[in-house]
């Protein structure tokens, strides 16, 4: 077995919602001109590594701009395969201005011998919202088995495509 192991369905299903959205004439201009908030919900890939292991998994966020230029807040999920067999899972709030922008939530990875609850911060650059790239750190909260817990650093990277909540894109 592959010391990465991809899961040729979650790949398969990805794809294809990455594809229907494309499709679908999503557009990657999230800049508001007007004075009343636009809500979109950019959805896709999401690859990782870290000290701990390397991942492939989707993220999931909704976002708004604020009536104050530049700026916007949203909610975000995270889900990801880890190398190591792990399942993390991620959920919190962004704090957005223009192109850059940070993360804070909780993440949870766990394994069939130990456990991991941390608490997530992550500062991002992001192109339009489709193309991002974040220094990850997880600091450790809870935590269940054998090996202390340790800090984990990570880049992450995400190919997301927005989908407009409120009928139109900015």
């Amino acid at each position: 077995m592959s010391r990465y192991p991809i899961y040729p369905s979650t790949i398969g299903i990805c794809a294809l919602v990455s594809l229907t959205l494309w499709s679908s004439g999503a557009r990657a201009d999230l800049h508001n001109k007007s004075d009343t908030a636009t809500v979109f919900a950019p959805v896709g890939f999401l690859g990782s590594a870290s000290n701990r292991a390397a991942g492939i998994g989707a993220e999931l966020t909704l976002d708004t701009n604020l009536r104050v230029p530049g700026w916007g807040v949203g909610l975000l999920a995270q889900y990801e395969r880890l190398s190591d067999r792990t399942n993390r899972l991620t959920g919190g709030g962004q704090l957005l201005f223009y192109f850059m922008g940070v993360e804070l939530g909780i993440a949870h990875c766990n394994a069939l011998s130990a456990s991991d609850t941390a608490l997530h911060l992550a500062p991002f650059v992001s192109a339009y919202g489709v193309l991002s790239a974040a220094l990850r750190f997880d600091l450790p909260m809870f935590h269940s088995g054998p090996a202390p817990p340790t800090v984990e650093v990570g880049l992450a990277v995400t190919l997301k495509f927005p989908i407009p909540i409120n009928g139109h894109m900015p």
